[in-house]
């Protein structure tokens, strides 16, 4: 099990330095398939020594080998943080699955188990690229959101989907995979589709809406609710917070999509739990 856990924290730090450059590319508009990683302020050629993740950031103190440029501490960050995203995740796979990833593939249901787990890491994965995204450049590109949207409602729509029960009524039509996320994704696309409506583009950028589509194909329903309840809690939080200690004024522009990406991830890692805890807060 520790052998496992140790394997998945390090699939995570290296997919975080890939999202890095993954970030970085779609920034600069140039292909993550070509070229090698270059220090962004001297352009120098990185040498694979400099490329270990986290590891080369602590050697060489955050700054490049060649120009002594700092280094963004984003880099260190984004694989600290997609290695805690995997072990979380693995650890609450390991509780419905506690063979584990070597001995999930003798059965049939627990090897959907485990390319679900896949997926999850896949999604948490754009989440951070969205996050990271957003909150520097204030956009969230469609390259990743569009695509995702499609990988996602095919394989949890259909392919890792388990059997819905037969029947007409409502909560036999939600338990289709396929259906429950078509309808999580026009509640969280279509509420922000209306925003934008209403505001011209005012309160919700485009991107919003594109995410809000990726959000219900994520966690599906009733879970986009918890999501979208979580995000505006979060959003208000630090929004109020920043104007309290004057870095922002009322009016300010603040990304939305980190607080949309946080709050997909927690009800992601932690599904029915937390989406007990927000249906019991709500009804308070």
């Amino acid at each position: 099990m520790l052998f496992e856990y140790l394997i998945v924290g390090l699939l995570g730090l290296v997919v975080g330095s890939f999202l890095n450059a993954l970030i970085w590319r779609l920034h600069e508009g140039t292909s993550v398939l070509v070229g090698r990683s270059k220090c962004t302020s001297c352009s120098n050629t990185l040498a694979w020594k400099d490329l270990v993740p986290l590891i080369s950031y602590l050697l060489l103190g955050g700054r490049c080998r060649t120009c002594t440029a700092s280094i963004s501490l984003q880099y260190p960050l984004v694989e600290v943080t997609t290695a805690f995203l995997f072990l979380f995740a693995y650890g609450v796979y390991r509780l419905n699955a506690p063979e584990g990833l070597l001995g999930a593939f003798f059965g049939v249901s627990a090897m959907r188990d485990a390319l679900a787990f896949i997926l999850n890491l896949f999604f948490l994965s754009v989440l951070v690229v969205i996050f990271v995204y957003d909150f520097r450049w204030y956009l969230i590109p469609d390259i990743v959101t569009i695509p995702t949207i499609v990988i996602g409602f095919l394989l949890s729509g259909f392919l890792l989907s388990p059997s819905p029960c037969v029947g007409v009524g409502v909560h036999c039509l939600l338990s289709n995979p396929w259906i429950n996320l078509l309808f999580a994704a026009l509640i969280a696309g279509g509420f922000f589709l209306a925003q934008y409506g209403i505001s011209g583009g005012r309160w919700i950028g485009g991107g919003d809406i594109r995410l809000g589509f990726l959000m219900g194909v994520m966690v599906g329903f009733p879970g986009v609710l918890a999501a979208l309840f979580f995000a505006y809690m979060f959003g208000s939080i630090i929004g109020l917070t920043l104007i309290a200690i004057g870095k922002k004024k009322r009016g300010s522009e603040i990304p939305f999509g980190p607080f949309l990406t946080v709050a997909t991830a927690v009800v992601l890692l932690f599904g029915t739990d937390i989406t007990r805890m927000f249906f019991a807060f709500s009804f308070i």
